[in-house]
């Protein structure tokens, strides 16, 4: 999984995502994940042999752009939502081409339910 931050660290030490991608296939990966969140990023994460495109942190219109592209460069390749996607818009990315959504939501804002159990003696 290639992410921001190792988007910023291949750029920093001067590798291409071609060749990360390449040395990860010869490793044995077979699938590679990688966010993207221009159209930029996935026309590299295409040529780079992504399998799933992770559009990140976009509203639903740019996404639908971005997801829009990727099946224009591989009408194969795997779309996912991530990042901002809610419980009240999930509905719209998913019509907007995601073939998978992250909806953070269930984990990050997780609500406790306060419960108690009181006990008396009969």
């Amino acid at each position: 999984m290639i992410k921001d931050n190792h988007w910023r660290a291949l750029r920093s030490g001067g590798q291409s995502l071609t060749t990360v991608c390449a040395n990860a296939r010869a490793s044995g990966a077979n699938v590679l994940h990688i966010e993207v969140e221009d159209a930029q990023q996935v026309r590299e994460a295409i040529d780079a042999g992504a399998t799933r495109l992770m559009i990140d942190n976009q509203p639903i219109d740019a996404f639908r752009t971005l997801a829009a592209i990727g099946r224009q460069l591989n009408a194969e390749i795997e779309i996912e939502a991530t990042g901002g996607v809610t419980l009240a818009n999930v509905r719209g990315y998913a019509d907007a081409g995601a073939d998978f959504v992250s909806v953070g939501a269930l984990t990050h804002s997780v609500q406790a339910l306060n419960m108690g159990l009181e006990l008396e003696p009969t």
